[in-house]
């Protein structure tokens, strides 16, 4: 067996991380740069794994860390417990296939992330944690607010609390996004925002499955005059698909274009537009 060598701390920071198995894969190969013994046999051995692989089959994907398995490492990494706590639950957020489950974790990992010193972009992605964050921000570009939470709630569809919109007005506040005017009115500081770094990344795909809700719920209760939803489905090359991406970025521009030229604002829309495959071969060709 190996020699057990003391592990020294990694200047890799485990709060800047969503994917447990992206971690891991940095991790031991930080480690690895330290220690030549720090193989994928050494963490079996002292985790007492029967197969000397099961890590690396675990980073690709192929294989689940059990709840005992995952203290196991957070022991063996030497983790705080404030380390410790969040690492489970990032493996909890990847295992989970309940989106309700999914956001709780997300929210979770979210607040835990915000306290933590170490961290890369520590403010802006909090912008999109929830979809009424983004609403609530255009809302007071075309309204006189002031402090109406009731109202506010009332107006989003679907609605929200009035708790909830306190919360996101000093949310959008406190990221410099809205501020009061002389007037004592609340106004929009920038006209449109865009997303960042690999933690806004995670935090609009946790969006975008809140808006993918909202999509739904729309579908049912709107009539068709109030919205457009519109399906194609259609057999193209990847080299086609690709180009239809390219155009689909280039509407996208086009419409914050429209929205930034806008001068009487007097509604606020929500545009999704998805493209994807529906083919196992195709999916199999790249990253969509």
């Amino acid at each position: 067996m190996t020699p057990n060598k003391p592990i020294v701390p990694s200047p890799i920071c485990l709060f800047d991380y969503t994917d447990y198995r992206r971690f891991l894969e940095d991790y031991i190969q930080e480690k690895k740069t330290e220690n030549s013994h720090f193989s994928f046999r050494y963490i079996a051995d002292r985790l007492d794994l029967r197969s000397s692989g099961f890590i690396l089959y675990v980073i690709q994907g192929k294989r689940r860390l059990s709840e005992e398995l995952t203290f196991k490492i957070c022991q063996f990494f030497k983790f705080t417990k404030k380390e410790t706590e969040y690492f489970l639950l990032l493996v909890k957020y990847a295992h989970t296939k309940s989106f309700v489950e999914k956001q709780f974790y997300f929210d979770r990992l979210a607040a835990m992330r915000r306290v933590t010193v170490r961290c890369i972009e520590p403010q802006k992605y909090r912008y999109y944690e929830k979809w009424y964050y983004l609403a609530i921000r255009e809302y007071v570009a075309i309204h006189r607010f002031v402090d109406q939470y009731e109202k506010l709630a009332r107006d989003l569809t679907p609605s929200i609390t009035p708790a909830q919109a306190a919360e996101a007005i000093h949310t959008l506040e406190e990221l410099g996004l809205i501020r009061k005017n002389e007037q004592d009115f609340y106004e929009r500081v920038e006209a449109v925002t865009s997303t960042g770094d690999a933690w806004q990344s995670a935090t609009v795909h946790n969006l975008q499955q809140q808006l993918l809700d909202i999509s739904k719920d729309a579908l049912a209760r709107l009539p068709k005059k109030k919205r457009d939803f519109s399906n194609l489905t259609l057999s193209m090359s990847r080299r086609t698909f690709d180009e239809a991406r390219i155009r689909i970025e280039q509407l996208r521009a086009e419409l914050l274009e429209l929205a930034r030229r806008d001068e009487n604002p007097d509604g606020i829309y929500q545009i999704s537009i998805q493209a994807f495959p529906l083919h196992d071969d195709f999916s199999k060709g790249g990253n969509i």
